[in-house]
């Protein structure tokens, strides 16, 4: 409030500065948050759960996030963020090297039919470029970190989901055209490395966060993984519209993002589980056969080579084995997908 004036400083949802005076205002109720949810697609979206400011209570905030995610599986906040700012972070993002993920995984990790070119940014890292590591861009990787930590002892307490980490920041953007993604195809065949990481943070992954900088609205939509043609709950549309932070828990829905009006920025990160750990019991029986002499084929000829690792993959987007059994013992699924 500025006495000198008799006005108060204010911030419209989109992020613009303004001055009102005390004439002006009145009190805030939720009919107003209904109409003014920037989020909301007509007709048919849900409304803002949270509108998040810089004095915001992050205990509360937690609270709430919590309570949405444990009702409903996800939490849609509207975060007020100056445009000066988004317009710094947009900027920032063009010093990144921007590629594409293979085909195989996109849309696994940016969404169903989404298709963007992205980065992950390791703030930790010495490669990364100074305008990014000086810009708001950093300000968002410590929020998701803070988001992350905020949310764990609910996530456990609540709902038996334990996160040990995240992962690193991924900025990603929507093309300009065609001609811009063109520019960018996906690589013909993921590498050794790129698979195993893919597989872990397909195991791994609980919850995700993604907020949207602009500059454009494009279209965000939650799949429910026990969607029914029938009931079209199944599918929640919104408006992905500057400032929007979108919180969900991934066993529940998978999700897709589009901007058909061009280039617009958001960035993401995911919450893990506990990375698998073996270890190898008691061992019983006759241990001698263990440096025996056995019948059987001769060995194959030529250069050995040495198994580091090893991975399954199971169907249906199943997160363990007891999953997958259940899937065909008790759901009665196939894997199969028409």
């Amino acid at each position: 409030f500025d006495p000198r004036e008799e006005r108060w400083l204010a911030m419209t949802f989109s992020g613009v500065a303004v001055k009102v005076g005390k004439a002006k205002l009145r009190p805030f109720t939720s009919d107003d948050l209904l109409a003014a949810a920037p989020g909301a697609a007509p007709g048919a979206a849900p409304s803002l759960d949270l509108v998040l400011g810089p004095g915001s209570d992050q205990g509360v905030v937690a609270h709430m996030m919590m309570s949405e995610l444990a009702n409903k599986g996800y939490c849609l906040c509207h975060s007020i963020i100056p445009q000066r700012l988004a317009a710094e972070m947009i900027e920032a993002a063009s010093h990144l090297s921007f590629n594409r993920v293979s085909a195989e995984f996109e849309p696994y990790y940016l969404g169903c039919d989404s298709r963007e070119k992205t980065a992950l940014v390791d703030f930790d890292a010495n490669d990364v470029p100074h305008a990014v590591l000086e810009s708001p861009l950093a300000e968002q990787d410590q929020r998701m970190a803070s988001l992350c930590a905020a949310l764990s002892p609910g996530l456990e307490e609540l709902l038996g989901i334990r996160i040990t980490s995240r992962t690193n920041l991924l900025i990603r953007q929507t093309f300009r055209d065609d001609d811009e993604e063109a520019d960018f195809p996906s690589p013909a065949q993921p590498s050794d490395l790129e698979r195993e990481a893919f597989l872990s943070l397909m195991k791994r992954k609980r919850v995700c966060a993604m907020q949207f900088l602009g500059p454009l609205s494009g279209h965000f939509e939650l799949i429910s993984r026990e969607y029914d043609e029938r009931d079209p709950s199944g599918h929640i549309h919104m408006e992905a519209a500057p400032g929007l932070l979108v919180v969900f828990l991934t066993e529940r829905f998978a999700y897709n993002h589009t901007c058909a009006e061009g280039a617009t920025l958001a960035v993401q990160s995911w919450f893990l589980g506990q990375r698998p750990e073996f270890q190898i019991g008691d061992v019983g029986g006759d241990l001698d056969m263990l440096g025996g002499q056995t019948a059987g084929a001769e060995p194959p000829k030529g250069e050995s080579v040495a198994v580091t690792g090893i991975a399954t993959c199971l169907g249906a987007d199943s997160k363990d084995y007891l999953s997958y059994w259940l899937m065909f013992d008790k759901a009665g699924g196939d894997t199969f997908v028409e």
